[in-house]
């Protein structure tokens, strides 16, 4: 066996690599002491917080009526998303869209509904693991009929999974928003878009928004997380952002639950922040995030997304049947034109059991990947391994990763 190789290339799901001028900027931000005067400053900070917003909306296009968020986690955010825009009452029914969205681990929306709400979570679509709604390996146009369906009745609230980490597939979710507005049905789209790529030019195209969604800080490189890494202290801290129009604020109106991990809809609207360091410091990280992808006359998106785009291609062409991993056995679970754009997972050879390779690649390789994540995918049938391309510049590890795989491959 060969030399042991210290990891030099992290591709794990969980989190996106930080970029330095981010990093640089909060050690000068708490040096100047603006955080602490921000901090004790409402209107500074209030002042803050429209910029930021008005900066995303410039981002994301839309309506105008974007309302922006802070809380703790992504994985906090989902609970805030229950709790805030879900109606629990008699025979109301929350939908979520397919197997490809984790519907029962201890983070899930299912798990917060029930333990927050007290009620079941719906899962009518019937899909493959790794179709989308559009794109199913069938053909047909079934799952999404069946939830056009549930639209046209006006199921109260449907969430979906936007961009997948435990599939890697991406879900078309403007396409639902725009047949709820095609007709009129009264149904709120809640989406997790965690690990979507907050900076690039393609939201400009992206014809209907859903009514709130979410990203995860830890997921979005240049949002970095640099506090402790075990899961308590990242759920409390890592920080995501939740962004909900004037449709959600009403449904929360209407919820009118408690405020959670210090976030309210209404409050918000009512221009009541929330208190602390952290909040004030994520608001900071958005500012100069955005500041430096937009003052750029759109060159750096144009970049970002030529990158995310070439890298994106490059897998797919590795993986593909006639392709270097494709004629080792290896493949994507996500349909072809369903995959995502930053997380990808790879279906291995039974005679490569997963758990094994991702030693090899760490000790061998220096390449940190993920495990299985869906529980779906956590039996013989879906022997995977899962990575993450979060920073457009990862193309060459994500190279160094396809030549690994090919390596263990073909000596098994």
């Amino acid at each position: 066996m060969s030399e042991t190789v210290q990891p030099r290339i992290d591709l794990r799901t969980a989190q996106g690599p930080a970029h330095r001028f981010v990093v640089e900027a909060v050690e000068q931000w708490r040096d100047q002491g603006r955080v602490q005067a921000l901090t004790g400053d409402s209107d500074r900070r209030l002042e803050l917080a429209h910029q930021v917003e008005a900066r995303l909306q410039e981002l994301l296009g839309g309506s105008g009526d974007l309302k922006l968020g802070i809380t703790d986690s992504g994985k906090r955010a989902i609970e805030v998303m229950v709790a805030s825009f879900c109606t629990a009452g008699e025979g109301e029914t929350v939908a979520v869209t397919t197997e490809n969205y984790v519907g029962h681990n201890k983070w899930s929306a299912a798990t917060a509904l029930e333990r927050l709400k007290g009620r079941k979570l719906l899962a009518p679509v019937e899909i493959g693991l790794g179709d989308s709604l559009t794109h199913g390996r069938d053909g047909s146009d079934r799952a999404l009929d069946q939830a056009f369906a549930l639209i046209d009745d006006n199921v109260p609230t449907f969430y979906v999974g936007w961009n997948g980490t435990s599939t890697g597939v991406e879900e078309d979710v403007p396409r639902l928003v725009e047949h709820r507005d095609r007709v009129g049905s009264s149904t709120l789209i809640l989406a997790d878009a965690s690990s979507l790529p907050l900076l690039s030019g393609h939201w400009r195209e992206t014809p209907a928004l859903p009514d709130a969604f979410f990203f995860s800080f830890r997921k979005q490189p240049s949002l970095p997380y640099d506090g402790p890494q075990d899961e308590i202290e990242q759920m409390k801290s890592s920080g995501s952002m939740i962004l909900f129009n004037r449709r959600a604020l009403d449904r929360a109106t209407e919820v009118d639950g408690e405020p959670l991990y210090g976030f309210s809809a209404p409050r918000i609207a009512r221009e009541k922040l929330p208190e602390g360091e952290l909040y004030t410091l994520h608001l900071l990280k958005l500012a100069a995030l955005l500041d430096q992808a937009l003052d750029d006359d759109d060159a750096a998106l144009e970049r970002i997304d030529a990158l995310h785009d070439s890298a994106r291609a490059e897998v797919l062409a590795a993986f593909a049947e006639d392709g270097p991993l494709g004629r080792l056995g290896f493949s994507l679970l996500a349909h072809p034109q369903a995959q995502s754009r930053t997380a990808f997972v790879v279906r291995v050879p039974e005679r490569l059991p997963a758990a094994g390779l991702l030693r090899r690649l760490e000790a061998e390789h220096g390449i940190v990947a993920s495990a299985a994540l869906h529980p779906l995918a956590n039996t013989k049938n879906h022997n995977v391994i899962r990575f993450g391309v979060y920073s457009a510049g990862q193309i060459e590890e994500v190279r160094a990763l396809v030549a690994a795989l090919e390596a263990e491959g073909s000596a098994a």
